[in-house]
């Protein structure tokens, strides 16, 4: 995006544009500017959903590419929430968390080899 953000001298925000080259936004606060870039964000969304014929694929593309116990698991869950006390939910998201870690550490280690 050829844009960024610069604390105007009254403390307020304003938004400076590469592309027009010029001010598009100013005296924000931080919650207008959350809101802004939230509903920059919706649009996108919505654009994505309508125009974007690639953006929405087929369910079985999920079975194809992904391990089919733990997808059927995630639907369980979704179909029957009644099913899983809360201790398997607390275990659930504790795997979540390793496997977050594990993620966030394989990045650290690939992006050092670049």
């Amino acid at each position: 995006m050829g844009a960024f953000i610069a604390r105007q001298p009254n403390g307020l925000l304003c938004r400076w544009s590469t592309i027009v080259d010029n001010i598009t936004h100013y005296n924000m606060t931080e919650d207008e500017y959350v809101e802004y870039r939230a509903e920059k964000a919706r649009e996108d969304a919505r654009w994505e959903l309508k125009n974007n014929p690639r953006f929405i694929r087929p369910f079985s593309e999920i079975l194809e590419k992904r391990d089919k116990d733990l997808v059927l698991q995630c639907l369980g869950a979704i179909e029957n929430p009644e099913d899983y006390t809360a201790e398997k939910v607390e275990e659930s998201k504790a795997e979540m968390v390793r496997l977050q870690s594990e993620f966030d550490a394989l990045v650290e280690t690939m992006s050092k080899e670049d």
